[in-house]
């Protein structure tokens, strides 16, 4: 499952993109003396492809609610549970499987993360 958030323009514009912190906190649990990349899980966030007009549009006029959002990402549980431990809050629209991302998505962010770490 992926949790989707809708960002509006004024949002990303002052930086309030939530994969700007979770990549921050990310990349400081990778310094980590004990970190090993063999037990860490896929922290993956994708985000609907800006050029491909058909899906944002169809996101935008689905999840519009007075709210204008300009921007669509989709957290996988990994990056939720990492969010969660980083204090990260999560304003999510919905909860949809992985066939539900449009085709033309992006890959916004995708390292590795540690529960507890």
């Amino acid at each position: 499952m992926f949790a989707l958030v809708g960002l509006t323009q004024e949002e990303v514009a002052a930086g309030h993109h939530p994969c700007v912190p979770l990549a921050h906190a990310l990349k400081q649990q990778l310094a980590l003396p004990w970190f090993t990349y063999g037990s860490a899980d896929r922290a993956l966030v994708y985000g609907a492809d800006s050029m491909d007009m058909t899906a944002v549009r169809g996101l935008r006029e689905k999840y519009q609610e007075g709210t204008g959002f300009s921007q669509f990402a989709f957290f996988n549980d990994v990056a939720c549970e990492a969010c969660r431990q980083f204090g990260i809050n999560l304003q999510v629209l919905e909860y949809v499987n992985e066939d539900s991302i449009p085709a033309s998505r992006t890959i916004v962010l995708d390292r590795p993360y540690m529960a507890g770490a």
